[in-house]
């Protein structure tokens, strides 16, 4: 069951803006930055965010070894995007009803054992190891 309280003020920067991503405090490397692509592209190319962004040479593949990196190296994870329905599944012309690749990112990340902190439902809401 993810944590739905409100994130501890020792995880966020002192002047935390509710509506975005915030390094959290004396954390080491990038945060992480997941979403739907409307969500994340505001911190694309900002310094210490990491945003991936492969235009055009995008794959699963890439996506899931991005994911895997960042488990590896225990990073925060920031979710832009709230996990509605509408940001989990998507209608495939040709599969039905898919998981998004918020959702997929999402579920590694879990599997990791990674936790939520904050509503899931908001935007933002974090995900720590």
């Amino acid at each position: 069951m993810p944590d739905t309280t409100a994130p501890p003020t020792d995880v966020l920067d002192d002047d935390v803006d509710e509506k975005r991503c915030v390094r959290p405090t004396g954390a080491n490397g990038d945060l992480v930055v997941l979403g739907r692509s409307w969500d994340t592209s505001p911190y694309k190319g900002l310094p210490r965010y990491d945003v991936l962004d492969l235009g055009d040479a995008w794959t699963q593949e890439k996506n899931d070894q991005w994911i895997r990196a960042a488990i590896n190296r225990s990073a925060t994870v920031c979710a832009a995007s709230a996990e509605t329905p509408a940001n989990l599944r998507r209608l495939s012309p040709t599969r039905g009803w898919v998981d998004t690749v918020f959702a997929i990112e999402l579920g590694q990340l879990r599997n990791a054992g990674y936790r939520t902190v904050g509503d899931p439902l908001g935007t933002p809401h974090y995900l720590v190891p």
